[in-house]
């Protein structure tokens, strides 16, 4: 009899602990595709960045989750120009004056490359397991070097402008750091600890006489831990 209650207490055991462990082992691989378990996370980022030329750009950044679905980050970038058309213009009035003096065919170019940290809150929406889109709002500064070149009759006269007469100001010639503010949306694709990241995201730099505003479009990837 002693061997029966045995039995029967043994096998009670087993039907309550068995789905018990069953629940347990399948609550991680669960959480495993969701980004609201995440701790935190760190990816890259490539894409184009657009003021008024097009330029490719490359970052990375960091976050973590603080409450719910909200994350805090922090991100770093490169942009290979944010030149905007009005410096373009200041530009062609010095090659304008430069072909009217000169009678030669003169050209300009301005280059502004950028770097920007940034931090901020995403905010991430559960569409489901593995799909997720997000808001972003970010602040930070960003430092933009502007670099013209002209030309006289094709030969790069940028060095000796002076022997023109010409001497290029703070517009044209000077590198800003200034107050940055960021705004995005976009989507994240998990699977396991990696995602993707596909996005769109707005950067105004607060550069002097006139804001830089830079579109952005991204793909990135990364690992959550």
């Amino acid at each position: 009899m002693k061997r029966v209650i045995c039995a029967v207490g043994m096998a009670t055991a087993l039907l309550v602990a068995v789905p018990a462990m069953a629940q347990t082992a399948a609550a991680p691989a669960a959480a495993a595709n969701g980004p609201a378990v995440n701790m935190w996370y760190l990816g890259g980022l490539a894409g184009i960045g657009t003021v008024k030329n097009v330029g490719a750009l490359a970052g990375a950044e960091a976050g973590f989750r603080v409450y719910h679905n909200v994350d805090l980050i922090v991100e770093g970038g490169w942009a290979a120009d944010a030149v905007t058309r009005r410096r373009t213009d200041l530009a062609g009035v010095v090659s304008s004056y430069l072909q009217a003096a000169t009678g030669k065919t003169a050209t300009s170019q301005v280059k502004a490359p950028a770097t920007y940290g940034l931090a901020g809150v995403r905010f991430v929406m559960d569409a489901s397991n593995s799909l997720h889109p997000y808001l972003l709002g970010e602040v930070g500064r960003a430092s933009v070097e502007f670099k013209p070149t002209f030309s006289l009759a094709g030969a790069d006269v940028t060095s000796t402008l002076g022997t023109y007469g010409v001497v290029l100001g703070q517009d044209l010639v000077s590198t800003e750091a200034k107050m940055a503010f960021g705004a995005g949306v976009g989507l994240w694709y998990t699977k396991g600890q990696w995602y993707a990241d596909l996005g769109v995201r707005l950067l105004s730099i607060q550069t002097s006489s006139q804001s830089t505003n830079m579109t952005r479009a991204h793909i990135g990837f990364g690992v959550r831990f």
